[in-house]
C-alpha cells in the first residue's frame, strides 16, 4: 500500500507538470525558486523548472515507501507528506503561472 501511495503521488505531481506545460504560455524559462514575499528569485529552463519538485521528492517517497513497516502509522504519515508534497508542487505552479502573468 505504501509504495502505491508513492507511486500515485509522484504520478500525480508529474501530471501536473505535463498539463502546466501544455497551459502556460511559451517561455524558454520559468521561475524555479521564489523568495519570502513570493517573488521570483532564481530562474531556469523551462522542463527543469516544471519537474524540479517531482525530480527530487519522487525518490525520496519511493524510498520511504519501501523501508516503512506496513502498519496504519507508517502509511498515516506517508500519506501525509505525499500529500503536503503534492499541495507544494501545486503552489510552485501557480506562482510560476501568477508570475508569467504580471509579466506578460
Amino acid at each position: 500500500m505504501s509504495l502505491a501511495l508513492a507511486l500515485g503521488a509522484t504520478a500525480i505531481m508529474f501530471m501536473m507538470a505535463v498539463l502546466a506545460n501544455l497551459r502556460l504560455p511559451e517561455a524558454d524559462t520559468l521561475p524555479i525558486h521564489f523568495d519570502a514575499r513570493l517573488r521570483s528569485t532564481r530562474s531556469a529552463p523551462r522542463l527543469i523548472s516544471l519537474l524540479v519538485v517531482p525530480l527530487i521528492t519522487a525518490p525520496l517517497l519511493i524510498f520511504i515507501a519501501v523501508l516503512a513497516p506496513e502498519n496504519s502509522d507508517s502509511e498515516s504519515s506517508l500519506l501525509i507528506s505525499a500529500g503536503l508534497i503534492v499541495a507544494a508542487h501545486l503552489f510552485h505552479i501557480y506562482l510560476i503561472m501568477r508570475y508569467l502573468k504580471q509579466h506578460s
